[in-house]
This record gives structure tokens, C-alpha cells and sequence, in this order.
């Protein structure tokens, strides 16, 4: 981690659990970057560690909250200003935590919702427009989000807005990503049957952005080697203010 930084500070706010006195780091963990850029202004002492009191893979929920001035980003004179939320997590893995994995996606959900739906004369005494963003690696299967009732009033998944376009459904491809198929993963289940999965989603609430675009990122090798970044691809959206 301290690497990360000396690589990175120049560019990215960088936020991880070890930043947290009780951000439980035994196990490998997530970080959130954010570009510095004029239009976006850091809550720094916003920053949020939330181990998952069911994980048995010291898996948490961080976020941070963040102001973007619209008008720094578009020539359309959009003067508004939104207070967004980001949250990223690694949700427990395999196939057999799938309760655990349910459990803690619903309290992510739950965390967006209550952010989104919070007075606007509270929290912080920041005013208008919110939007909740949560994306990672989710290790998630359709059929759990189906158990859980679909997705909850007000939240949308940013490649389903986009378009649902198959090619940039799988984030899990091992017969395409070497990284993954090293790991022992051939790429084909029982019966020959094609074996990727959308791991990695992203999901949104919040009228005031609106999902324009997704795609998949890290597609090719990393020069000079035989390696993929990482046995996922990485996954992109991109947003534009709504209304609020």
C-alpha cells in the first residue's frame, strides 16, 4: 500500500481500510481512488469502514463522500452541484457463501438507499442533489439478485441502463483471460457449457446521474508480458448530471 501511494498521490485521492485504526486488514482488501480534478471536492473525514459482521474472508464496505461542481464538468451551464457517495466492497466468495454474499449486498443496497433518501437540511449540511454509486468485485450470480426480490426501487444497474450489451456482460472469462484460466478455471462448466460470469457490477441511485455508458477495461495484456492487469476485466461507467 504504501507503494500505491508514492506511485499515486499525485493523481488519485487514495482510500483504503488500513487508512482506519479499526479497519481489520488481516485479509487482502479494497481501495478507493479518486481523481484530483477541480470539479470534485473530497469529504475526507467522510471516509466509512464497514466489516461485514457475517464474513468469515474479512470482507468490508468502505465509502466515501464526494462534491462534484457540474459546471467544472460541461459546457452545457449546468450550475448544480451533487453530493455523491461511492462505495466499493469484495463480497464473500464461492459458490457455497452465496447467503452471506445475499446478506451483504442487501446492506450495501440498504446503505445507498438511506444516503439517497436523507433529508437534504442533514448530513453535513450539504444541500441538494445525492447519488449513491456501488461497484467491485461482487462474485455475484443473477439467480441471487432474483432471490433477493430484483433489484430495490431506485437503484439501477449500470449495464442494464446502457443497453445490456452481451459482449460487455462477463467480467469472468477464463476462456479468454488467461490469468483466470491459470487459477484452474478452464473456462467450460459440466456438459460443455460456457463457464463466465458477471462478477463485477455497478450499480447506482440517485435521479440527479444518469448511467450513459459501460464497457470493460484491461482487455489486453500487460507489455512485455503474458499477463492480463487482472483475472477480471475491469469494468467503466460513465455518468451524466439528471435531473434531480
Amino acid at each position: 500500500m504504501q507503494q500505491f501511494q508514492q506511485l499515486l498521490k499525485d493523481d488519485y485521492w487514495i482510500f483504503s481500510p488500513t487508512d482506519n485504526p479499526f479497519g481489520d486488514c488481516a485479509h487482502y482488501f479494497v481501495v478507493l481512488l479518486i481523481r484530483r480534478h477541480p470539479a470534485i471536492d473530497v469529504d475526507q473525514s467522510s471516509f466509512r469502514v464497514h466489516n461485514y459482521p457475517n464474513s468469515t474472508m474479512g470482507r468490508q464496505l468502505v465509502w466515501i463522500d464526494l462534491t462534484i461542481h457540474c459546471d467544472k464538468l460541461t459546457s452545457n451551464r449546468i450550475s448544480s452541484t451533487i453530493t455523491v457517495r461511492l462505495f466499493t466492497s469484495h463480497l464473500e466468495s464461492c459458490r457455497e457463501s452465496s447467503k452471506k454474499r445475499k446478506d451483504q449486498l442487501s446492506y450495501a443496497w440498504s446503505r445507498m438507499i438511506q444516503f439517497g433518501s436523507t433529508s437534504n437540511s442533514v448530513n453535513n449540511n450539504r444541500p441538494g442533489p445525492r447519488a449513491a454509486i456501488f461497484c467491485g468485485d461482487l462474485n455475484l450470480r443473477d439467480t441471487e439478485v432474483q432471490e433477493l426480490g430484483g433489484l430495490p426501487a431506485g437503484i439501477e444497474d449500470a449495464w442494464q441502463v446502457t443497453g445490456s450489451r452481451p459482449e460487455l456482460r462477463n467480467t469472468w472469462d477464463p476462456q479468454r483471460n488467461t490469468n483466470a484460466s491459470r487459477l484452474g478455471f478452464g473456462g467450460r462448466g459440466p456438459h460443455g457449457r460456457s463457464f463466465t460470469f458477471r462478477y463485477d457490477r455497478m450499480y447506482v441511485h440517485g435521479s440527479c446521474l444518469r448511467p450513459v455508458d459501460f464497457g470493460l477495461r484491461g482487455l489486453e495484456r500487460v507489455p512485455g508480458t503474458r499477463c492480463f492487469p487482472s483475472d477480471h476485466w475491469g469494468i467503466l461507467g460513465r455518468f451524466q448530471p439528471g435531473s434531480a
